[in-house]
């Protein structure tokens, strides 16, 4: 099992230490091992940035991710989709990633993801909303 410095682990991941930092502090990544200069990283750590790194570059936000590895079944994630030509007028090369909120049974929205992580926000506010009419539609809520 390697030991790793934060800087090292930066250079196998292609990501900055405060990234590295953040995953820490929001529980995705295990402490490194030690305090303060002394702290070193090990090959499960490498691992698993490459895995986040890998599993953010198909459009999976960070939540859905520790979801992902610790196991349990994203709830309400959407979907993710690429290669949907007939968004391609706004997208180079015809390629376009979005996400699919389901609603209710065979009603789906759909969000360009770079508008998706613009607006976070906003969208979960409409996925919500959405999903509550459709209930209230459904004569599910009084």
């Amino acid at each position: 099992m390697g030991k790793y410095t934060i800087d090292q682990l930066c250079e196998q991941t292609g990501l900055s230490r405060r990234t590295i930092r953040f995953y820490v502090q929001q529980g995705v990544i295990d402490p490194p091992a030690g305090r303060g200069r002394g702290g070193f990283y090990d090959s499960g750590h490498l691992a698993r940035l490459l895995k986040i790194r890998d599993l953010q570059k198909k459009g999976l936000t960070l939540e859905a991710i520790a979801t992902i590895l610790s196991g349990k079944k994203p709830a309400g994630e959407p979907a993710v989709h690429s290669r949907l030509p007939h968004l391609s007028n706004s997208q180079p090369a015809g390629r376009s990633v979005v996400a699919l909120y389901e609603l209710a049974p065979g009603i789906v929205l759909q969000v360009n993801r770079d508008a998706e992580e613009a607006e976070g926000r906003l969208v979960r506010n409409i996925v919500n909303y959405a999903r509550l009419i459709a209930k209230e539609g459904k004569g599910e809520l009084k």
